[in-house]
């Protein structure tokens, strides 16, 4: 058993009492048990920041090359969504197109289709269109001016999306 000191009148009081028995105020107790709530939750809040903290140094930081190839790769996948469509809409029939590769330039201003599709017969034909310029061309020149580059690339693949 030990004795502390009422806040309210100053007389030695039992640690265990609920009030002082002199003035009726509440004991020390209580005092003690809002003080170490207090330091517990503000230790719960500084463990709760210090989580969030490190999981922020943990992600990864993309290099400004990495972030603009990711905004070239959106761009010319969204292009390429464009362009396919409005291929499939140039030909007889729509649903037989099938795309068997495609190649760009750096930027995507150039997309060189290798397809084949049904012609009005039914019959099916391997074709090559080149989309530039905001159209299709299907010309073998067109082919020649625009294709034929060593700048042509695969389409690099679809970033992911960013939650």
């Amino acid at each position: 058993m030990s004795f502390v000191k009422c806040k309210i009148c100053g007389k030695d009081v039992l640690e265990e009492a609920a009030r002082c028995p002199h003035c009726d105020s509440l004991g020390p107790k209580k005092n003690r048990r809002v003080i170490w709530m207090m330091v517990i939750l503000v230790v719960i809040l500084a463990v709760g920041m210090g989580a969030l903290i490190y999981k922020r140094m943990q992600e990864k930081k993309r290099t400004q090359g990495e972030v603009e190839d990711m905004r070239r790769a959106e761009k010319i996948h969204q292009r390429i969504m464009s362009a396919t469509f409005l291929l499939r809409t140039n030909v007889a029939d729509p649903a037989s197109v099938q795309v068997d590769d495609i190649r760009t330039n750096v930027d995507g201003s150039v997309l060189c289709y290798w397809y084949s599709a049904r012609d009005s017969a039914g019959k099916p034909q391997k074709k090559k269109a080149v989309f530039a310029e905001g159209d299709f061309h299907y010309a073998p020149g067109s082919w020649d001016i625009y294709c034929n580059s060593k700048n042509l690339m695969k389409v690099p693949e679809k970033p992911p999306s960013e939650d």
